[in-house]
């Protein structure tokens, strides 16, 4: 998927703003262009790396006792991880959007069901 970064931005701001209105605001947010292999080689598309500390109040600190990463790109879409104590990540698994731009508000309440440490919801 071509998307500029003005778009990607946009984008994300949307899932972030529902994101905070469900109360899972991230600790921490990193929206930026990377490196992905493509079939035509290496190209680079936007990206985001949003993080919640263990102690929020909406995740599971036993499912995720150092925290929790949520990745996404327009290359492989939405992903989740648990943190590590050295602040790397387990392996990402799939948020199951359905596709890389998934509505923002399915989004948060995909993210709000991994946080809490309960099974994803049937994707769309």
């Amino acid at each position: 998927m071509t998307m500029t970064m003005d778009q990607a931005e946009a984008y994300l701001y949307e899932v972030e703003d529902m994101l905070d209105a469900v109360g899972l605001s991230p600790s921490d947010i990193d929206i930026r262009d990377c490196d992905e292999l493509a079939e035509d080689g290496i190209t680079t598309v936007p990206s985001a790396v949003l993080t919640w500390r263990p102690e929020h109040p909406l995740v599971d600190a036993d499912t995720y006792p150092h925290g929790l990463l949520v990745a996404w790109s327009t290359e492989t879409g939405w992903q989740y991880a648990s943190l590590r104590a050295d602040g790397s990540n387990e392996q990402l698994q799939d948020l199951g959007c359905g596709g890389t731009l998934g509505a923002p508000g399915q989004i948060a309440l995909r993210i709000g069901h991994v946080a809490q440490g309960l099974p994803l919801p049937p994707a769309n």
